[in-house]
């Protein structure tokens, strides 16, 4: 999962949504011919459960780009939400979102006039990722799942979730497994220009404040070192157990 404030981004990982890696370790294809993320085909705004708490989570349906007489006109298919990531993401180049009465999308947003003529092929491609990935509801500015640790068909956990069990409970954190979940996750921070602009990297603490936060230490390590994010490894700690 990843985690982003207005001031900077924090990393860690839950057992409800996890990165999509980039290999088919296990046995299981993650990702596609073109190197698109391969996601489970959940539909957008779907729930599912987590620790006994429900987990609303939404993606893009579809987004169109139009050019008119009054103005580049974008188009979105998604809650309303996605517009004020966009506009974070792209300060200054899009116009307040407003609702979608003619075109069968849920609101859309000008292109403002004196906003650089390359800001629209990069909007298109976040676009595109927050068709792959996950926004999960919750008090987090902006809260990402790139693949779920749960397979929704079987109820039994995924290869990605498989993965991280491993790692986290039975201590085979190895370099090799570490690069495998650090690298979509790297690349999707690249693609995010919100986090990409982050001043610092920070990682979960631990449910338990007696137990150790190698993981998502090492993780977090791993990513400073593939982004040149400076890590603050030992800067965060909970001071109770989580409820």
């Amino acid at each position: 999962m990843i985690r982003a404030r207005r001031a900077g981004a924090m990393w860690g990982t839950v057992q409800e949504a996890l990165p999509a890696a980039t290999s088919s370790q296990y046995g299981h294809p993650a990702a596609s011919g073109d190197g698109r993320l391969q996601t489970w085909p959940l539909r957008a705004g779907a729930t599912s459960r987590c620790r006994g708490r429900f987990v609303i989570r939404h993606r893009v349906k579809r987004f169109d780009v139009r050019h008119q007489p009054n103005g580049r006109l974008l188009l979105v298919d998604a809650i309303w939400k996605y517009a004020e990531i966009l506009q974070h993401a792209f300060p200054g180049a899009l116009s307040r979102h407003f609702p979608d009465r003619k075109d069968g999308y849920r609101w859309g947003m000008f292109f403002r006039r004196n906003a650089d003529q390359s800001v629209e092929g990069r909007v298109a491609r976040l676009l595109s990722v927050f068709q792959q990935v996950w926004l999960i509801d919750g008090v987090i500015d902006e809260c990402y799942g790139l693949m779920l640790y749960t397979d929704p068909d079987s109820g039994e956990r995924s290869w990605i979730g498989e993965l991280i069990y491993e790692m986290k409970y039975h201590g085979l954190d190895t370099p090799d497994k570490i690069q495998l979940l650090a690298e979509p996750l790297s690349q999707f921070v690249g693609s995010h220009p919100t986090l990409a602009r982050a001043s610092i990297l920070i990682p979960m603490p631990s449910s338990n404040p007696y137990q150790p936060n190698r993981l998502p230490v090492l993780l977090a390590d791993e990513i400073s070192r593939e982004t040149g994010f400076p890590c603050a490894s030992t800067q965060s700690r909970r001071i109770q157990r989580a409820p």
